[in-house]
């Protein structure tokens, strides 16, 4: 298929049904959506957000050697997420979020990555944030928000030198906050809420931050 593009997000069927009128939002069967994205290798966006697709998410996906944006924001997606697709060289934006039974592992992230937008929050992603997050060098905006990821921040997170948004509220992360994170100097947007303690030494650093940074704590 020569298809670059393509935008099911909020379409919805609108019927009457004696004077009344109804909406259905869109719904794809989880056979369906494989056979949706077998041979279109040219695609480049592919937003389904809100479309009701009830199924895991197909492998099949890597093979979509062109894309640069995937949104499956509110699918209602379960079952494990391919790691892999977060290394498909092209892709620059991933939101899945409000998929709350959807589960995955970050993979360990090489050099090179194209990402720019990761937005994961309200899912059941977990296990650690790896270090390995520093290679992705041209992020904009890392929202974890509302997910069961554990350990600390790794320091590493401050050579994320493109960042400009980062939320971290209520993903059960913990420890302190690594001086590192005051390397950010391009964040617009910093919510820590709650989880997170701070270093006495930070508390400069802190201050200074304030008045140029929205933080949430």
């Amino acid at each position: 298929s020569n298809l670059v593009s393509l935008d099911l997000k909020f379409k919805y069927l609108l019927y009457e049904v004696d004077g009344v009128y109804y909406s259905k939002t869109l719904y794809l069967r989880g056979i369906d959506f494989e056979a949706l994205v077998q041979n279109m290798t040219n695609l480049r966006e592919l937003q389904l957000a809100f479309v009701n697709i009830s199924s895991s998410v197909p492998q099949s996906l890597v093979n979509l050697s062109s894309l640069t944006s995937l949104s499956l924001f509110d699918c209602s997606l379960h079952g494990q997420f391919p790691t892999n697709i977060f290394l498909m060289p092209k892709l620059q934006t991933i939101d899945l979020s409000f998929n709350d039974l959807l589960t995955v592992f970050l993979p360990e992230f090489h050099s090179g990555s194209s990402l720019e937008k990761l937005h994961l929050s309200f899912t059941s992603f977990s296990g650690k944030l790896p270090s390995s997050i520093a290679n992705l060098e041209s992020l904009i905006e890392l929202d974890l928000s509302y997910t069961t990821f554990s350990g600390e921040i790794p320091n590493a997170i401050g050579n994320l030198k493109s960042l400009n948004i980062l939320d971290l509220e209520e993903c059960n992360l913990s420890g302190e906050v690594p001086l590192a994170i005051w390397n950010l100097t391009r964040l617009s947007s910093l919510s820590l809420r709650k989880q997170f303690s701070r270093s006495s030494s930070a508390s400069s650093t802190w201050f200074r931050c304030i008045a140029t940074v929205m933080i949430s704590i």
